[in-house]
């Protein structure tokens, strides 16, 4: 194991989040940013100096653009290419949304999605997996019954139910991931860490990298070190000082998505990308997939839920080799525009198509 001299939980949390965005700006890899995700204010810095700002980050400007709950604000700047709603939404430091779900669109969408989850599975499975109050989400109460017919009254978050229908489908990922020894699994396009919690809670011993934008790193950062203040959250200058970083102890390595070039063949158990390929442009797409099919193990799983097309990204079109083998395959049930590809890395040739699996 490697010892660096100062662990990012020895400073202060925001200290560590202006450090790493720092460094990943001096690094920054040219067009490696879509234009989907001009959502960030040009001097970020200023946000991460408004430590306020983060207490409410999911209702505010900070989680624009991965964040299902701010998306009737988001998308209207696409309406008649509204630019400067889009560059004075970019400003605003106040809550989009309030704290309590008003559109009864978003009510009715969010408990759908609850009653689907509960036909086939167990209320417990649904309440286990609920988001913390980090970031003071936007939430409506909801009212559920339990197997014996007792009620159970719960607050419920719009983007999270959609993420604990998609970790539903990472379930018989897990069991596998269960056999190893301290799985390493790792996540392109991340979000906040709604499935990184999610899957960490479930599955303690594994390490977590996500490979992400910075900015989305700092979300990450201030996320993860909240829910889990008693894990270890190695950023992207710890991780620049480590000999060999798989072999360091943590729990949560967060890194530029370009770091993920610089990965050993063979060292990574688990790959997710949840509906965030779509939102990249045709470059960093095969740039991702050069590197899942030199780092993914043998026998090594990759889920895909993405949509089927996305302005001229095409899910038909993903550059997978054809050294898979497809363990599921099937179009989201709450999310129609999107399917779920999970499949297994082999050592030889399967002439796997991803075109006859949509």
């Amino acid at each position: 194991m490697n010892h660096i001299s100062s662990p990012p939980h020895a400073l202060n949390l925001f200290e560590s989040m202006k450090k790493d965005y720092k460094l990943c700006e001096e690094n920054y890899l040219k067009d490696f940013k879509s234009h989907h995700w001009d959502v960030f204010p040009e001097n970020y810095e200023n946000i991460l100096n408004n430590e306020d700002l983060w207490k409410s980050f999911l209702r505010n400007q900070i989680s624009l653009g991965f964040n299902d709950s701010l998306m009737e604000v988001s998308n209207k700047r696409f309406e008649n290419n509204n630019d400067a709603y889009w560059q004075e939404l970019k400003k605003n430091d106040t809550n989009l949304v309030d704290k309590t779900i008003v559109s009864q669109e978003k009510i009715d969408n969010t408990l759908s999605i609850v009653n689907f989850l509960l036909r086939n599975n167990d209320p417990s499975f649904l309440l286990k997996n609920l988001m913390p109050d980090v970031g003071d989400p936007e939430t409506t109460s909801l009212e559920i019954r339990n197997p014996d017919n007792s009620n159970i009254y719960f607050s419920a978050n719009y983007h999270d139910i959609i993420e604990i229908y998609y970790f539903l489908h990472l379930q018989d990922v897990l069991m596998e991931m269960k056999n190893i020894k301290k799985p390493i699994i790792a996540e392109i396009g991340a979000g906040y860490g709604g499935i990184a919690t999610k899957i960490k809670k479930n599955l303690n011993d594994c390490k977590y990298i996500i490979f992400d934008l910075p900015e989305v790193n700092a979300v990450q950062n201030y996320y993860l070190s909240n829910v889990f203040p008693e894990k270890k959250i190695i950023g992207y200058n710890e991780y620049k000082m480590s000999k060999n970083i798989l072999k360091d102890n943590f729990d949560f390595l967060l890194l530029p998505g370009w770091e993920i070039k610089n990965f050993k063949r063979n060292s990574i158990d688990t790959i997710i990308n949840m509906r965030s390929m779509m939102e990249m442009n045709h470059d960093v797409i095969k740039f991702y997939f050069k590197s899942i099919h030199r780092i993914i193990k043998h026998n090594g799983i990759f889920f895909n839920a993405n949509r089927y097309k996305k302005r001229d990204i095409k899910l038909e079109d993903y550059p997978y080799d054809k050294k898979w083998k497809i363990v599921k395959s099937q179009q989201s049930e709450v999310q129609t525009n999107i399917h779920i590809l999970t499949t297994k890395r082999t050592n030889k040739e399967e002439n796997f198509k991803v075109q006859e699996y949509l």
